[in-house]
């Protein structure tokens, strides 16, 4: 994240993604990512039609490069 930040600017980066652990989801919040909303909504859509447990889908997370500096 250090990194992203420091070079964010000079390489044209405004946002950071990630696709997180469901348990690791309120971890990476307190670090200042947020839920790509409508991202997890396809993602969760698409685990039920394959059925396969939506509990278990990665969490799509993203921080915002400009907010952080």
């Amino acid at each position: 994240m250090g990194l992203a930040e420091r070079v964010g600017d000079q390489v044209g980066c405004r946002y950071m993604t990630l696709d997180a652990q469901p348990d690791l989801e309120g971890w990476y919040e307190s670090l200042g990512f947020l839920k790509n909303r409508t991202r997890q909504q396809e993602r969760i859509a698409e685990a039920m039609l394959h059925h396969r447990d939506p509990a278990h889908v990665a969490v799509s997370m993203r921080f915002d490069l400009r907010r952080a500096a």
